[in-house]
């Protein structure tokens, strides 16, 4: 409410105009037209009673509660405040920044990419022939019976390994890994010494080596569990034929001897892969490849892929 003493009526009622004009966001228009009035009252008589003072009071309330451009009951067009939408545009902005989701990281759209065979041991210097560690990693993780005939051919440098006695083992360096049953005299490939010194593998102690299988398998053994001579008639891990792909196949089916052993060993197993005279077939197919990869028999071109 605007009071004042009789003396300073016509003053209070500009401040009463002008605080009511400001407060309810009066437009330009009728605040310059309440100003007008205000000025012509007061010059006409410095004795104006309160009732007036109210009076006036109440058309500017009045005024104030009429629907202004920024109303949002006002059915003209709104009018646009440049600070507002520059802000209301920062906020978005902010808010688009904040919902966007995470840029996805090349390395997940990445496949892994296939690896060469390498040719050469991870220390020239060392007794034991061993590949790179890295390739031994995906070696035994990508398990390709394919590449396993390209390690064990006829020339390549890594140090062959017999077992002593039949035992069943598992391969260390996987979190889960099947037990698999090794033979007596059956041939692997060394990828790793772990312990009983610096000499490369021992026959006794208490070390352990990653050993290779024919058929793509890693496995850990100790060291006694293994020798280095090559004993008069060497076995290999059982060769699955549907394993291998058909580049390889087709170039195994190109020695007469394996073609034969296939037949027969697919002519034993029919429905029946389990049978005495199937398993005895599928060492014989077995075999004759591994004669054949030891011999430098011709084989396609292979890489280490992803399975």
């Amino acid at each position: 409410m605007c009071e004042g003493s009789n003396a300073a009526h016509f003053v209070a009622l500009r401040h009463c105009i002008f605080g009511y004009t400001i407060r309810f966001h009066v437009s330009a228009e009728v605040a310059h037209r309440i100003r007008w009035a205000v000025y012509f009252l007061t010059a006409k008589s410095m004795l104006k009673t309160r009732a007036l003072v109210f009076a006036l009071c109440s058309l500017v309330r009045c005024a104030a509660s009429t629907p202004t451009a920024s109303s949002p009951e006002s059915s003209g067009p709104a009018v646009k405040d440049p600070a507002a939408g520059s802000s209301l545009a920062h906020a978005s902005e902010n808010v688009a920044v904040e919902k966007a989701p995470p840029p996805r990281s090349d390395a997940r759209e990445q496949k892994p990419s296939a690896l060469e065979i390498p040719t050469e041991c991870a220390t020239s210097s060392a007794k034991i022939c061993t590949p790179p560690t890295a390739f031994v990693a995906k070696l035994c993780q990508w398990r390709s019976p394919d590449v396993a005939l390209s390690m064990f051919r006829k020339g390549t440098p890594w140090t062959r390994a017999y077992m002593s006695r039949r035992t069943e083992a598992w391969y260390m360096g996987a979190r889960h890994s099947a037990p698999v049953q090794m033979t007596v005299d059956e041939e692997v490939i060394v990828l790793a010494a772990r312990g009983g010194g610096t000499g490369g593998v021992q026959v006794s102690g208490s070390g352990s080596y990653d050993i290779y299988r024919w058929d793509g398998q890693c496995a850990s053994v100790a060291t006694d569990e293994v020798r280095l001579r090559r004993p008069p008639a060497p076995t290999a891990a059982p060769i699955v034929w549907q394993s291998l792909s058909e580049p390889t196949r087709a170039a195994l089916l190109d020695d007469h001897a394996i073609k034969l052993r296939l037949d027969q060993q697919q002519d034993r197993c029919g429905n029946d892969s389990s049978s005495h005279r199937c398993t005895d077939m599928t060492a014989a197919l077995t075999r004759v490849i591994a004669d054949y990869v030891r011999k430098g028999g011709k084989l396609p071109p292979t890489r280490l892929t992803p399975r």
